[in-house]
């Protein structure tokens, strides 16, 4: 068992300087006191002091009656009470000579004085309800009509920065002037390096460079002060740790613990830094510290969740968050929370439950990230992002990537056309922060390389204000239509003032247009999903292309003005960017030699060469066989055996041309049924549709056959 002294430090020989109270510290005490320190306890202090001993009777100078009945040989009494200013030691109780006399004592407490026998005593510290763990055990000499503290000081454990120990200290309760306080301060934290103590703004010095273990006094005007408590230096003008407002009355006499912990983030107990102030009677523990508040936010970027509800605590605190909603911060105590998210609507389906610890002055995101389902790349799970939301110079922004695309690869976020890297070969999950000057960036979202040069999946037109702090979410599916829902790649930017929804993507379209190529029916009304597209379209018209959702669309056809008269009705599917014509052909009727009915054709618009023409013929002539397509007479075969709705695209050069239409043969070089001048314009493309009949005087109308052309990627 380790076994030390300790000897009492205070204030002497007070000088009045630039109305400063200046003290200086020097040994003139030596209390004794033999023992020695063992255990390593730490626990949490909690529960109220008890005073095992009878309250003493005090005069007004504090000082116990003497009893008129001693005898010569009473060697007296003096008085001793034991204060509790360790940290990280839980709370304790207190033995005489072997017998209980204070239990349960609380970090921060003070006891009232006991009056005990002028003599050497036996002072045994336990934790409390714990008689046989002896943290102290030791001597103390107490002198007749003399008053002392025990405090209970440093750390308990192997890595205490200064060693649990009691400290003696000699208590002057002698009497004060109405108009003054005496006021003792006492170093007791043990990771405080040595301080000065000063008020009014370090217009006042009440102690200059207390060290742990050290104490004085000084005597002051009664009255308030804010009491600073500064880093040692030669001027007393150090940078303030702590300062606490304390009132001193009259004719009293305090002693000021500065206790607990300068930075209990970095110790072993959460028990702050503070000045507990006592007097002779005593005082309780100190008080509970105020958890203080951190900051909380949510953020929806779990691509095939539904809207979610968001429980604190079993609490609703956020409903309905959609995918790509980023909450506002909420302000919560600093502590550990219980999380919850639901579907909305659905509390009693958890998708996650867990706990998130809060620190104070802290923010924080939960973002809830990965898929729902058995199948996911990535399963959902709450991501905790701590968030610097501390200041930004104006002409800078901070910004901060997360990676939250369940089916991307790690990837490198470039600017400038790959010039500036923002962030390397981030994975899904991990995000990074960087500082950047304000203005307006293309941000590139590119595969993971080791030159950051990967191809560009995506980019993205970003303004960053000066003095602002961003988290960019890179959300979504980069492939929406290989996964389970279709919510696409997209870079959702949010300040700490949160935002909405993920914009609705922009539906996917294809474009449609309608060919009349039926010769013997009557103008027409096209319908599109129920609705009129196009009105009174006569045979021979195209349309111009319809813009329209990438889907399956239902397409009516009815002689126009009869609605209720459908010569038509079925779907056709739109492709996203692709291009159609719906072209009514055949004949209505029952004698048809083609029953009506729409053809559809994917028309190719692609670009051309400027020198070159692209053509494609329909044929769309119900009473026609088969053709062979030529130019040139007939050096030029264009196409091949073409049967009724039968078509075909060629490139050819730019330029003017005899097409004819001949009877389909093994050398195409059938009779010419027709033939047309057709001029081809560079870089175009047409689609020339064989329609009519070319026997109208047999057929039931007299539409005569015709090479219908029209211009496609003008349209």
């Amino acid at each position: 068992m380790y076994c030390q002294s300790q000897t009492e430090t205070h204030m002497t020989d007070r000088t009045q300087t630039r109305r400063r109270l200046l003290l200086s510290m020097g040994a003139a005490t030596t209390v004794g006191l033999a023992g020695c320190s063992d255990g390593d306890d730490e626990t949490t202090m909690d529960d109220a002091m008890t005073d095992a001993g009878p309250e003493p009777t005090e005069t007004d100078s504090g000082m116990t009656e003497s009893d008129p009945d001693m005898t010569a040989s009473d060697p007296g009494e003096g008085r001793l009470r034991v204060a509790h200013m360790s940290p990280n030691a839980p709370n304790v109780d207190i033995y005489l000579n072997g017998e209980a006399v204070l239990e349960d004592v609380p970090f921060g407490a003070v006891s009232q004085y006991l009056s005990v026998p002028a003599q050497d005593h036996t002072v045994t510290i336990t934790p409390a309800g714990s008689p046989d763990t002896e943290v102290f055990s030791g001597s103390v000499t107490v002198a007749a009509e003399t008053d002392y503290t025990v405090a209970a000081t440093g750390e308990v454990g192997d890595d205490a920065d200064e060693p649990f120990a009691p400290l003696v200290l000699e208590d002057d309760t002698s009497e004060v002037g109405d108009d003054e306080a005496r006021l003792r301060v006492v170093h007791a934290s043990p990771d405080a390096p040595a301080v000065d103590v000063t008020a009014a703004g370090g217009d006042v010095v009440l102690f200059d460079g207390v060290s742990f273990g050290g104490s004085g006094y000084t005597t002051v005007g009664a009255g308030e002060y804010t009491v600073e408590i500064r880093g040692d230096t030669d001027e007393n003008d150090g940078d303030v740790a702590a300062d606490f407002d304390v009132t001193l009355e009259g004719g009293e006499t305090y002693t000021a613990f500065a206790a607990g912990y300068l930075t209990p983030d970095d110790e072993p107990a959460m028990t702050p830094f503070d000045l507990l102030v006592t007097t002779p009677s005593g005082r309780g523990a100190a008080p509970e510290p105020e958890p203080g508040d951190g900051q909380l936010r949510v953020a929806h970027m779990s691509p095939n969740a539904p809207n979610v509800d968001v429980y604190l605590n079993d609490e609703v605190a956020l409903e309905d968050v959609p995918f790509g909603a980023v909450s506002q911060y909420l302000s919560v105590p600093a502590t550990e929370h219980t999380v919850t998210i639901t579907p909305t609507g659905s509390p009693d389906t958890e998708v996650f439950n867990g706990s998130v610890t809060v620190a104070a002055d802290t923010a924080y995101t939960v973002a809830a990230t990965g898929e729902v389902g058995d199948d996911a790349d990535e399963p959902f799970a709450p991501l905790l992002l701590e968030d610097d939301t501390s200041d930004v110079a104006d002409d800078e922004a901070r910004l901060t990537v997360v990676h939250a695309s369940p089916d991307a690869p790690a990837v490198d976020v470039t600017a400038g056309d790959g010039d500036v890297v923002l962030f390397d070969g981030v994975p899904f999950g991990a995000g990074g922060t960087t500082t950047v000057d304000a203005g307006e960036y293309t941000v590139e979202i590119r595969g993971d390389t080791d030159g950051n040069d990967g191809d560009i999946a995506a980019e993205f037109d970003v303004t960053l204000e000066g003095g602002q702090s961003y988290t960019a979410f890179a959300g979504g599916y980069l492939t929406p239509d290989d996964e389970p829902a279709a919510t696409p790649f997209n870079l959702l930017v949010t300040t700490p003032s949160g935002r909405g929804a993920a914009p609705e993507p922009a539906p996917a379209e294809g474009r449609l247009r309608v060919a009349h190529l039926s010769p013997n029916a009557p103008n027409v009304d096209v319908y599109l999903n129920g609705d009129v597209a196009l009105g009174d379209v006569p045979f021979g018209a195209v349309s111009t292309y319809l813009s329209v959702p990438a889907q399956e669309h239902d397409v009516t056809i009815t002689p126009a003005g009869s609605p209720d008269t459908e010569v038509f009705s079925g779907a056709v599917t739109v492709a996203e960017d692709t291009d159609y014509t719906v072209a009514a052909t055949g004949e209505i009727g029952e004698d048809a030699d083609e029953p009506f009915a729409p053809l559809v054709l994917e028309d190719d618009n692609s670009d051309v060469a400027d020198d070159e023409a692209r053509l494609r013929v329909v044929h769309a002539s119900p009473d026609a066989p088969a053709v062979d397509v030529t130019a040139a007479g007939g050096d030029v075969v264009l196409f091949d055996g073409v049967p009724f709705g039968g078509s075909g695209y060629t490139t050819v050069g730019a330029g003017d041309y005899t097409v004819e239409i001949r009877g389909d043969t093994d050398t195409n070089d059938g009779d010419v049924a027709a033939d047309f001048d057709v001029s081809l314009d560079g870089g175009t493309v047409y689609t020339a549709f064989a329609a009519g009949y070319l026997t109208p005087d047999d057929e039931p109308a007299d539409t005569p056959f015709d090479l219908l052309v029209a211009q496609d990627n003008s349209m």
